[in-house]
């Protein structure tokens, strides 16, 4: 009997599409940085030469490409900032009470580092002072700047909200379970954080989906056991495959491919894929249920079949 709904976020509730790849987000991100700069932005050979500043949005993707593998890095020795333990977020947006992560015998395609120290790093490189970033919330605004540069849509899938609200009412506790940046997704939960009884976001926890590690934080934190849980899902390989290794049954939902499909998470720390780790698939075998599209009444009540 389920008690628990693990739930992804981006594909799954949210329909988004961003393009980090493109010029435009770094363009509009050193734009904003710049007037707070301290200096480091000269530009021409000997700027470039000396890797001294940032001196282009080229320049800054660059770093910030660096940064972000120096985090991975640390992370996987178990050292520096990129080694924050994992917590729960809950629904207020207030981080809980740390909880470890353990790293140990993992390797990159699992760890998820938090950008924020890449962002520090970034303001680092400019010549930003801490005080200007304190003052002026550039760990908050420069994210905001740069994820709604880079993000071409969103919305919450029609349904999305009644259907949590639904499963609440069972008695189910609804868990969200996101391979995301909280730089980034905080604001773009605002719309569902009513209807979520805890959220979870990788960039927390320290690790991502498909890990086990991941889901058994879940597990732990929530006091749910595999069992009583399912988790529910637009990707064959983060959200079924991986639940299945944690012992929880995975319902599939096939949004032809909605989500941050263009992003990988190690750029720029976008919202939810894994650079390669995750791919979804025709094919789902491990799952309880495949849907088509972001049919919540028919996942309501199989999960209501099994809740009684």
């Amino acid at each position: 009997m389920y008690k628990f709904v693990f739930l992804d976020l981006y594909g799954t509730l949210l329909d988004i599409h961003t393009d980090e790849a493109s010029p435009e987000p770094w363009e509009a991100l050193y734009a904003y940085l710049l007037p707070y700069s301290g200096g480091n932005h000269s530009s021409g050979a000997d700027a470039e030469d000396s890797g001294a500043g940032i001196h282009s949005p080229e320049n800054l993707r660059q770093r910030f490409m660096a940064r972000e593998q120096r985090e991975t890095e640390l992370a996987l020795a178990g050292t520096g900032n990129g080694s924050l333990p994992g917590s729960a977020v809950p629904v207020d947006g207030a981080a809980g009470h740390p909880e470890a992560a353990l790293r140990d015998g993992k390797d990159a395609s699992q760890i998820e580092i938090d950008i924020a120290e890449v962002y520090t790093g970034i303001f680092s490189d400019m010549g930003i002072s801490a005080e200007t970033v304190s003052g002026e919330h550039l760990l908050v605004r420069a994210p905001t700047v740069f994820r709604e540069a880079s993000r071409q849509w969103i919305r919450i899938f029609p349904g999305a909200a009644d259907f949590l609200m639904a499963l609440r009412k069972k008695g189910l506790t609804t868990v969200l379970a996101s391979n995301a940046q909280e730089l980034y997704t905080d604001k773009e939960l605002e719309g569902l954080k009513p209807f979520l009884d805890r959220v979870f976001l990788s960039s927390r926890i320290g690790y991502k989906k498909p890990s086990p590690a991941f889901f058994e934080h879940i597990l732990q934190c929530t006091g749910a056991a595999p069992g009583e849980t399912v988790m529910i899902g637009n990707d064959s390989v983060c959200d079924i495959r991986g639940a299945a290794g944690a012992g929880i049954d995975g319902i599939y939902l096939d949004t032809g491919g909605t989500g941050d499909l263009g992003n990988a998470d190690s750029t720029a720390g976008t919202a939810e894929t894994d650079n390669g780790t995750c791919r979804s698939s025709a094919q789902e075998p491990q799952a309880v249920l495949s849907v088509h599209g972001a049919d919540y009444q028919a996942v309501y009540d199989f999960i209501a079949g099994r809740s009684l």
